[in-house]
């Protein structure tokens, strides 16, 4: 696999790419729309979140959904809202 240092990249990239292949990322990933309407992340396809080890601690698998909670562990006693008629 290709190494690329940032230096090696333009600080801003734009436009579109497509990328074949395996990617990896150690670090945390931010996508915002830019365009009204359209989707800032759009996976097709299976998806998976698992935990993490993180130094000496596991990291649990979680989602959070901005207005609605958190998906995660089942031990992490995980709150969604799904509106008005749903109950646990």
């Amino acid at each position: 696999m290709a190494r690329l240092k940032s230096k090696q990249l333009k600080p801003q990239l734009t436009g579109s790419f497509t990328l074949s292949g395996s990617l990896g990322i150690d670090g945390q990933v931010v996508m915002k729309e830019i365009v009204s309407g359209s989707r800032a992340l759009i996976i097709s396809g299976s998806m998976e979140i698992v935990e993490a080890q993180v130094g000496n601690m596991v990291q649990s698998a979680s989602m959070i959904v901005s207005g609605l909670g958190t998906i995660g562990h089942r031990d992490l006693v995980p709150i969604i809202d799904l509106g008005e008629g749903f109950t646990n």
